[in-house]
Parts: C-alpha cells; sequence; structure tokens
C-alpha cells in the first residue's frame, strides 16, 4: 500500500512537471509589462503566436535526417534539405553570371531596399561557401517547416492555392521511386518565389513572415530575440530571397539568348520583380 502510494504521489508530480514544461513554450498575449517593449509592440509577435506551443512549432524546423539515418523510410524530406542548397548555389552562380556579362546595373537594383531607386553599391558577388551555406541554413528550415505544417492546420500555417498546388506537386515528386533532382529544385524554386511573393492582402497570411517571426523565439532561452540578435537572422534571409528574385525574374538558361526571347531587357525586366525586395 506504501508503494502504491508513493507511486501515485511520484506520477502527479511527474505530470505537473509535464504540464509546466508544455506552458513553458506556450505564448500568452497577457500584456505583461516584458512583452510591451517598443520592439515586440513593432514585431507583433506576442499576438500572433497567442496560445501556441513554440516547442512544438520549433520541432518542425529540425533538420530531417538522411536516409541511411532516419528511422521512417518514408520520410524523404531530407530531399529537400539537400535541394535547396543546389537551388541557392545555382542562383550564387546567376549572380556571378551577370557580374561576367557586364550587367552591372542589375547588381545595382538587387542591392536596392527601395523601391524606385537603384543602391549606390552594387550587389557583392564575393561571399565564402561557409557564409552562403550559414544563409541558407534557414530557407532550408523554412522549406521544410512549410512542408510538414502542410497536413497540420493545428500549426497556424497558412498557404495560398498556388502555394499549396506547388508543395504537393513536390511531394508528389518526393514520393516516386526515383525522384529526379532538377524536378525537385525546380518546384522548390519555384514554391520559394511563390512564398517571396505572398500579397499582404491575400486572405491567407504569409506563411514566410509566419516563420520569421517564429525563429525571433529564442527556443532554449524561452524569450524572443532582441533587435541586435534577430537583425542578422533577417540578413541572411534577405540574401536569399535576392538571389531567389534574380533567378526567377531573369532565369540563368534564357541569358544567352535573351533577346530572341524577351522584349525588353534583362534590367527592364528584372525591375518588374523588384518590388518584392523592398519589404
Amino acid at each position: 500500500m506504501t508503494d502504491i502510494l508513493i507511486q501515485e504521489l511520484l506520477d502527479k508530480v511527474e505530470a505537473r512537471m509535464a504540464e509546466a514544461q508544455k506552458r513553458l513554450y506556450e505564448i500568452h498575449d497577457k500584456k505583461i509589462p516584458q512583452e510591451l517593449t517598443p520592439w515586440l509592440r513593432r514585431t507583433g509577435w506576442v499576438q500572433r503566436f497567442d496560445n501556441m506551443d513554440m516547442k512544438v512549432l520549433h520541432d518542425l524546423l529540425e533538420p530531417p535526417k538522411p536516409k541511411l539515418e532516419s528511422q521512417n523510410p518514408g520520410d524523404k524530406l531530407h530531399l529537400v534539405w539537400d535541394s535547396v542548397v543546389r537551388v541557392i548555389e545555382k542562383c550564387w552562380m546567376g549572380v556571378r553570371d551577370v557580374e561576367n556579362r557586364n550587367w552591372r546595373l542589375i547588381l545595382y537594383w538587387l542591392n536596392s531596399a527601395e523601391k524606385d531607386a537603384q543602391s549606390q553599391s552594387p550587389f557583392k558577388i564575393h561571399m565564402e561557401k561557409k557564409t552562403r551555406a550559414a544563409y541558407g541554413v534557414y530557407w532550408q528550415k523554412f522549406m521544410i517547416f512549410v512542408l510538414r505544417g502542410l497536413d497540420h492546420p493545428e500549426h497556424g500555417i497558412e498557404y495560398t492555392a498556388a502555394q499549396r498546388d506547388v508543395l504537393t506537386e513536390l511531394m508528389t515528386e518526393l514520393w516516386k521511386e526515383e525522384p529526379l533532382e532538377k524536378q525537385i529544385d525546380k518546384l522548390v524554386l519555384q514554391a520559394s518565389v511563390l512564398f517571396i511573393q505572398h500579397d499582404d492582402f491575400d486572405k491567407e497570411r504569409s506563411a514566410l513572415l509566419y516563420y520569421i517571426g517564429l525563429i525571433g523565439y529564442h527556443i532554449g532561452w524561452g524569450r524572443w530575440r532582441g533587435p541586435g540578435e534577430y537583425t542578422n537572422i533577417l540578413a541572411a534571409l534577405q540574401w536569399v530571397i535576392r538571389i531567389f528574385i534574380l533567378e526567377s525574374a531573369v532565369p540563368f538558361e534564357e541569358r544567352d539568348d535573351w533577346r530572341t526571347l524577351h522584349r525588353d531587357n534583362p534590367l527592364i525586366h528584372f525591375k518588374l520583380s523588384h518590388v518584392y525586395l523592398s519589404i
């Protein structure tokens, strides 16, 4: 009888600890003073993630295990993780190609955050591979995030019809017996551009902005990141967004025959997409 009572007490303590641990990562919009800083008022994160379990959301960002290490043979998200690296490298080579073709005016617009004006300096074409890899991780996590949340509305991720269609096509390709890397890369870039070009006035809220808010929460610290730490993350994401938009607007494969394929010159064509870089 004593052993049973002790076990019951231990079970109750364990249940309370589990509940406390769960609530540790839940966001509650209680208007408490530490959540009313100008920074958090500006970001709106507390309201956006009200009642969400940040631990559950952050688990969606975990890198998928390679096929040999995965305990789930059906999990092929590692193919998307690897694809993002290839897509970023291709887009990066596209930036270098712009310089080689002496289309340097595009680099001034690519570096600009203004809708109607070029930057005073061109987009940098020299960057170490390890820096590109570090920047790319944020987009790798984003793609895994939106794919894992595709059939789980409880996570709060919203998709337009076009975004959902491309992600569904991507998942279909992954499930093929022999998925094609070229097709995966094409769909990853296509999906990425659709998320970047998400209109603020769409009924569905931007999944990219939702993700950007999520990574503003440091799960280890149990609090939101300050502007000093967070701006470095934004810089990485902006870099990826810029090279994706350039490749989407002025595809590498079309550049040799541009005058045959298009009425406008590459700069005019790129400036039509430049609005997405002013966010």
